[in-house]
């Protein structure tokens, strides 16, 4: 029985095929651009969740003066916190960010040299903290000696093509010679970390004649990302609350006065668009918001749109369904034929919607800049929504004439051209 609904609804469909293509493309476009803009919305959204135990995971950042707010805090920072929190954060990392000159003796181009803007000096820990994976090499001491390199596999093919980069030595600004000792898969586009080379801090110490088994002392040199994760049932509220009171006791306290250290959740770095220094752009999550609005303000108006165009065009088969009647159609029998003809229409639309999002997505991803991921069968959220859109939007342009329509006597409807009191 319900195979012959769906069916009669197809020749229906095909019988008015001006009315069928007018409401379908609509939907269609309708729903193809609320899908891109929550795809890019969740995107955005998704930053910096991959590693594990993200919701532990908080950067250190500072406001000055109340006012304004940096991401980067003083060397001295990091020894603090673990000194006066040792029970209370399961690491503390150090990074610091600089800019250079690479070439390698030997590779696809030996002895030119390329300007690199990510390359970054870290401490023991941080390939927990970032989720590195390993493709090539290992990480075993290298964050305790120093002149070992990390690149990359971008990086990698850039300056040694197919071959192996390991054990090979690429040189920085001065013919300072680095070992590969390990190549890392890229980033994800989804993280506010943005390099390409990692040495280690013993590197930078080295470099700068600092003494290795030194702390740095000073709250402005060298300027650090820095980076905790805080143990497993602890709050880490009570924590960034404790870090102005203790940063007092290292400094002036007139002067600690002006500088608040906080803990930053790593989920709210890419955010905030307001931190000085920070590693890469961030956006507002007010934008985001004006984003998914006008997306389901799209998604909305293409809706009431095709409820309209479905409600009217019923209004004209009413003879059809006196006709039905006086041959003997029960009503149950009308309004399940109603529903299903909306079921079909929306199918129909949201199948070419679908496609049209997978049409359009690589130039809405060149557009942003970013490849944007779209796998509505993999994401349980994004196929719930679009279920829910399916079948409240079926129900809405089905149910007047399903049940109104279908209720009216026989006599009436053959009688009469338009509803009672109304004009069509």
């Amino acid at each position: 029985m319900i195979i012959n609904y769906f069916k009669i609804a197809w020749r229906n469909l095909l019988r008015q095929r001006i009315f069928s293509l007018i409401n379908i493309f609509g939907l269609s476009i309708g729903l193809a651009c609320f899908l891109l803009l929550a795809s890019y919305v969740k995107f955005e959204r998704s930053y910096d969740s991959f590693q594990e135990d993200s919701d532990r995971l908080f950067r250190v950042s500072q406001q000055f003066r109340g006012q304004e707010y940096s991401a980067w805090a003083g060397g001295a920072v990091a020894p603090m916190l673990r000194k006066e929190f040792e029970d209370q954060l399961e690491s503390v990392v150090s990074v610091i960010g600089i800019n250079t000159y690479l070439k390698t003796t030997e590779g696809l181009q030996p002895g030119e040299s390329f300007r690199e803007d990510y390359f970054y000096y870290a401490e023991p820990g941080f390939e927990q903290i970032a989720g590195l994976e390993i493709l090539q090499g290992s990480l075993n001491g290298f964050f305790e000696e120093p002149f070992g390199l990390v690149l990359t596999e971008t990086k990698a093919k850039k300056y040694f093509g197919e071959e192996s980069p390991i054990g090979k030595i690429l040189l920085a600004t001065g013919d300072v010679a680095f070992e590969v000792k390990a190549v890392i898969a890229d980033l994800p586009e989804n993280t506010h970390m943005k390099f390409d080379f990692l040495s280690s801090v013993a590197t930078f110490k080295n470099l700068n004649e600092f003494p290795q088994n030194a702390d740095f002392g000073s709250f402005w040199w060298p300027q650090t990302y820095t980076y905790v994760k805080v143990k497993e049932g602890l709050d880490p509220n009570e924590i960034s609350k404790k870090i102005p009171e203790i940063n007092a006791n290292y400094r002036n306290p007139e002067e600690a006065k002006n500088y608040t250290y906080f803990l930053q959740p790593i989920q709210s770095i890419h955010l905030t668009e307001d931190f000085s220094g920070d590693w890469s752009v961030g956006i507002n999550s007010q934008t985001l918001l004006i984003f998914l609005s006008i997306g389901v303000f799209v998604l909305l108006l293409a809706c009431i749109n095709f409820i309209n165009l479905a409600t009217a065009r019923a209004v004209h088969r009413m003879k059809e369904i006196g006709v039905r009647k006086v041959n003997g159609a029960k009503r149950g029998e009308l309004i399940f034929q109603f529903l299903a003809e909306s079921f079909l229409l929306n199918g129909i639309a949201l199948i070419i919607g679908i496609l049209l999002v997978y049409l359009f997505l690589p130039l809405f991803s060149k557009i942003l800049s970013l490849e944007l991921p779209f796998d509505l069968f993999q994401d349980e959220n994004l196929l719930g929504l679009v279920v829910l859109v399916w079948v409240t939007t079926s129900l809405l342009a089905g149910i007047f004439p399903a049940f109104y329509l279908s209720g009216l006597k026989p006599d009436l409807i053959l009688k009469q051209s338009s509803f009672p009191g109304a004009r069509f």
